[in-house]
């Protein structure tokens, strides 16, 4: 007489007994019984260990096939029990990869410096810097503090927009930030009050129009501002 017996005689095991993720990434985990049923699948016990009483991974889903989720850097191990059996996956966690500028956007006048922050991780990671053209402006690049010190050079010389990318690539990453190298003609409030208050002391007792006067000392003041630029450079 032949028997054949249905269930769960043998043991449990991993498709992994080793695996590497970042955090915030997950990846899938998958156990086998032998002989096992739906039943069985559905009472493997899922866990992982927690490092100085820090969770480096969870483990999301239940049943045969769960996801592991990355949430610190460490290393830890995720079990699957069953039936009084169990098999671990050591489970070794970086932090995600990264690599981005503070800013996209930058003007920087002739002669000025301004300075960005960039985010790396891991911070030994190597970056490869370039440049789109090397009119307008000079960088240097501080690997200690993270930052990049962006100078101007001059503005184009026929009127068009002085702008440079300025990129770096690690790791398979583009960061990049556009500069723009211009000298600022903004009027302040306090040079616009002044402006005003003297060309309503002008008209004041003339026939003169007050905003032909106006205009007058906003161009006074726009070719005194070139001339102290062309002299300072």
């Amino acid at each position: 007489m032949h028997i054949e017996v249905t269930g769960s005689a043998g043991g449990i095991a991993l498709n992994k007994n080793y695996m590497s993720l970042e955090t915030g990434k997950t990846i899938e985990l998958s156990a086998t019984i032998d002989n096992g049923t739906t039943s069985d699948y559905n009472n493997i016990t899922w866990s992982a260990d927690k490092v100085g009483g820090q969770d480096i991974v969870t483990v999301l889903g239940s049943g045969k096939t769960v996801a592991v989720y990355g949430l610190a850097s460490g290393r830890t191990s995720v079990t699957a029990e069953w039936n009084g059996k169990s098999a671990k996956c050591d489970a070794v966690v970086e932090a995600a990869r990264q690599f981005a500028f503070d800013t996209q956007t930058m003007r920087v006048q002739p002669g000025q410096t301004k300075t960005f922050k960039y985010t790396l991780v891991p911070d030994t990671a190597d970056i490869q810097w370039f440049t789109n053209s090397n009119e307008y402006i000079t960088y240097a690049v501080d690997p200690a503090s993270k930052t990049i010190s962006v100078t101007g050079i001059k503005e184009d010389p026929t009127g068009s927009i002085a702008l440079t990318t300025l990129s770096g690539i690690s790791q398979s990453m583009k960061a990049s930030i556009s500069i723009t190298t211009s000298w600022d003609y903004k009027l302040n409030l306090g040079c616009l009050q002044l402006i005003i208050e003297k060309a309503a002391k002008i008209t004041q007792n003339a026939t003169i129009n007050f905003f032909t006067v106006f205009l007058q000392e906003i161009n006074y003041f726009y070719l005194l501002h070139k001339k102290n630029r062309e002299t300072s450079h």
